[in-house]
Order: structure tokens, then C-alpha cells, then sequence
């Protein structure tokens, strides 16, 4: 339960400090949008786990946009490091 809130958290925190860490505003804006889906449905979660309805779909609508916010932060990151080895390929200043 902590992993899925500081996740979320996470997700949020990256998405605002999006210019700091190298992300575009569109994907950090998604993060803050999919942190703040993710905090909303571990609230769901928590009302619907003692009725046994649905559970496991309220469980994954927590978890998975952490697993996505995630995913978009590491995007640029590749897409860097790529850029970077082909500016050095054709010895290019960066």
C-alpha cells in the first residue's frame, strides 16, 4: 500500500519538476494527471476492499499509472542518451 502511494507521489513530484530532470511538459503534465489518477483510485481501493467487488480493477487503475509515469520519465531519458551517442557518432558538438 505505502509502494503504490509513494509511487504515485513520485509520479507527481517528477511531473512538477519536469525541467529540472530533462522531461517535456506534455509527458510531465501526463505524470501529474496519472499520479493524481493513481492516488484517487487507491481511495476507490480502499472503499470496495471489504466488499470484494471489483477489486482487482481498482487495485490495477493505483498501479498502473505509477508503472506509466515511470515509463514517460524514462523516455526522454533514452531518447538523450540515443541523441547523445549520434552527436558523437558524427563528432558533433553538443
Amino acid at each position: 500500500m505505502l509502494a503504490i502511494i509513494g509511487g504515485n507521489v513520485l509520479a507527481i513530484v517528477l511531473g512538477r519538476a519536469h525541467e529540472s530532470i530533462g522531461v517535456p511538459r506534455r509527458p510531465a503534465r501526463a505524470m501529474v494527471v496519472l499520479g493524481v489518477l493513481g492516488l484517487v483510485a487507491l481511495v476507490g481501493f480502499g472503499v470496495v476492499a471489504d466488499t470484494n467487488v471489483l477489486v482487482g480493477l481498482v487495485e490495477r487503475c493505483a498501479v498502473y499509472p505509477l508503472l506509466l509515469g515511470l515509463f514517460l520519465v524514462g523516455l526522454p531519458v533514452v531518447g538523450g542518451e540515443r541523441r547523445q551517442q549520434r552527436l558523437e557518432a558524427k563528432n558533433l558538438p553538443l
